[in-house]
């Protein structure tokens, strides 16, 4: 088994023994934000945020006013990837 897998396979186990589901809302890089901040909607019931797993992204260059920004990905609480964390209980 590769250090990957078996950070795959703890990472797994962490979340069953926590009784957590693996999706950025139960993630400790999830932070959530308000909804104004996002260019698309969701369901109501779906929280949005930002994943702050690593540094944020150059996201748009303006030609005219030559200013370029950054931002960290926009995330659904439902979406997930395979760096999840889970939160610790608080």
């Amino acid at each position: 088994m590769s250090e990957s897998q078996a950070w795959d396979e703890a990472a797994k186990r962490m979340v069953r023994e926590l009784g957590g589901e693996p999706s950025c809302g139960e993630c400790i890089y999830f932070q959530a934000e308000p909804v104004s901040q996002f260019p698309f909607r969701s369901k109501d019931s779906e929280r949005q945020g930002t994943c702050r797993r690593h540094s944020p992204v150059a996201a748009c260059h303006d030609h005219v006013s030559r200013t370029a920004y950054s931002v960290f990905p926009l995330v659904l609480e439902i979406d997930w990837c395979g760096e999840f964390l889970p939160r610790e209980e608080r």
